[in-house]
């Protein structure tokens, strides 16, 4: 039987600190669950910290929205019986434009705070 590796769930994963981060836990020896709402960059960015580290199926990228409460057992199948030894709350944005509307704001809500806490 294997070595069983140490699992992280990166959120936010795809792009930018969340790969980098993702990248980082892969060197440092874990398995790692990238999670976003775009499959294919998922799917891309998983491909390719498992070859520039040469761990094969190392990462593996499952696209959900996270604020989206039927989405979350994607993530929760993916990683399966097994102990979850890190979480990286990565997922969030940010709103731009004029403050005198609220539009926008419980999208935003549910994206950086119910999605990450």
């Amino acid at each position: 039987m294997g070595e069983l590796r140490r699992l992280a769930v990166v959120s936010g994963g795809g792009t930018g600190i969340g790969a980098s981060v993702a990248h980082g836990l892969v060197i440092d020896g874990f398995d790692v669950i990238v999670v976003g709402r775009r499959g294919d960059v998922l799917e891309s960015t998983a491909r390719r910290i498992c070859d520039e580290s040469g761990r094969d199926g190392a990462v593996v990228a499952v696209a959900a929205d996270l604020t989206d409460p039927a989405q979350v057992g994607a993530v929760v199948d993916a990683v399966g019986d097994r102990a979850v030894d890190a979480v990286v709350n990565n997922a969030g944005g940010y709103l731009s434009g004029s403050t005198d509307s609220l539009a926008g704001v419980a999208d935003w809500w549910r994206a950086n705070l119910d999605a990450t806490c």
